[in-house]
């Protein structure tokens, strides 16, 4: 026997879970730090899809809700700590070493271009710009001979009707 759960509860124990937020144990809050739980919640704001948009984002918006609190006290737990702020100045500026001088760096000299020009006509060394056709025709193509797919019939096709193609 399945209970049919209201739309109408889940976003009322939503809106209760999200006032309590605030008052949440920090070592609750702590454990969404582990993949499990991360997991968990996932699942948690994906299954409630099944009861309605609405009930989705409220879910999300709870969920959203812890991080942001965690992110807060972890957060506050380490402004009070004083970690973020420095104790003392490690290096007075009057107490700074000189800046290192500056070395002269001296370029290898550039390479000279070649003293020849190109004019990019056929020459002796190139050769000439006849064309000399290789015999008659290039055209290789013939009509090759063909079979049916059943095996009936075959040949070479003699004459192709373009009226039936197009």
């Amino acid at each position: 026997m399945s209970a049919k759960v209201s739309q109408e509860a889940v976003i009322g124990s939503e809106l209760i879970l999200l006032v309590l937020i605030p008052f949440i144990p920090d070592s609750l809050l702590m454990l969404t730090d582990s993949y499990v739980i991360r997991a968990i919640l996932l699942i948690l704001v994906l299954a409630s899809a099944s009861l309605g948009p609405f009930v989705l984002l409220m879910t999300f918006v709870v969920v959203m809700a812890v991080f942001i609190r965690r992110n807060q006290r972890k957060f506050l737990s380490v402004q009070q700590s004083n970690i973020l702020t420095p104790t003392e100045v490690p290096y007075p500026v009057d107490e700074l070493p000189p800046p290192v001088a500056t070395v002269a760096f001296e370029h290898p000299p550039f390479e000279q271009p070649r003293e020849t020009s190109w004019d990019w006509s056929p020459d002796e060394e190139t050769g000439t710009n006849e064309f000399y056709p290789v015999g008659e025709t290039i055209d290789q193509k013939v009509v090759l001979p063909t079979q049916a797919p059943d095996g009936n019939g075959g040949g070479v096709m003699e004459e192709i009707n373009q009226d039936a193609l197009f």
